[in-house]
């Protein structure tokens, strides 16, 4: 896996492609991170809604749904996973 990496680096110096900046934020302490990606975030969400009536009920959309809400079983589990990810996480479950 090493080579490709190698082959990479030298494929973006030839091109001169950057990395991508997706995921970065500027700051030079954790604190300044933090901050500007609460920055970020309250501009995205913008300001909480305000509500005329806290109490006023809200009418159910889809009625009364057919859902399980028991607890997760094992049996659920090998019907939701692909069999390779079953044997693979059956290792890693310690109780059920």
């Amino acid at each position: 896996m090493e080579q490709y990496g190698d082959a990479w680096k030298v494929v973006n110096q030839v091109s001169g492609r950057k990395r991508a900046k997706e995921g970065q934020v500027s700051g030079s302490s954790p604190e300044e991170i933090v901050t500007t990606w609460f920055t970020h975030f309250q501009k995205l969400l913008g300001e909480p809604q305000t509500v005329e009536d806290p109490d006023e009920e809200i009418p159910s959309v889809y009625g009364d749904l057919d859902i399980n809400d028991e607890t997760f079983t094992l049996d659920d589990l090998k019907i939701v996973s692909p069999r390779s990810n079953f044997e693979r996480l059956r290792g890693q479950m310690t109780s059920f």
